[in-house]
């Protein structure tokens, strides 16, 4: 049962008319016939390939870890999201997957993981074309090999993201990470 809502294009639930209804229910599918479409595909990524479906699973699992705090397998499975996805070229999705992979890390003081997963994310931004997303990924990379005294990396990784501020029109700005 729907009641309308100013300024909505579709009605919003009235629970208490649903809460009320005391006749049978039948399924929320009925009458709709199946889409007989063309596969679902964005820029080239077949998203029901088997390769898709892995890099999904492979989220599916990670949530489910995440729910449960096991966060060392939750990490591994957002990482083998990320790498299925960026195979794929599905850049945003690979750099997500990353950067969940790379947060899993810092609850468990990984930093070396951390570095890694948020380098590969930048790469992803970086693909996709988003550098302002690139140069947040760099500095967090930045941050996660200082964390591990590994200031090498963290200078070149802190070099990246003010190039990717710079290339994206804005200011290079002071990265405190």
């Amino acid at each position: 049962s729907g009641r309308a809502i100013a300024g909505a294009t579709a009605p919003g639930l009235d629970l208490a008319a649903a809460l009320a209804y005391a006749g049978t229910l039948d399924t929320a599918n009925k009458g709709l016939t199946p889409s007989g479409g063309t596969v679902v595909t964005t820029t080239m990524v077949d998203l029901t390939s088997a390769a898709a479906r892995d890099a999904a699973s492979a989220q599916h699992a990670a949530a489910g870890y995440e729910d449960q705090r096991v966060f060392d397998k939750a990490a591994d499975s957002w990482r083998h999201a990320g790498d299925g996805w960026f195979k794929l070229k599905a850049y945003r999705y690979a750099a997500i997957a990353y950067h969940n992979a790379a947060a899993d890390n810092v609850l468990l003081l990984r930093w070396d993981h951390v570095f890694d997963n948020e380098r590969h994310a930048a790469q992803s931004w970086e693909a996709l074309g988003d550098l302002p997303g690139a140069a947040l990924a760099w500095e967090l990379a930045a941050d996660g090999a200082q964390k591990r005294r590994d200031f090498g990396n963290a200078a070149i990784s802190f070099e990246q993201a003010a190039a990717d501020w710079q290339a994206a029109g804005g200011a290079d700005r002071d990265s405190r990470s």
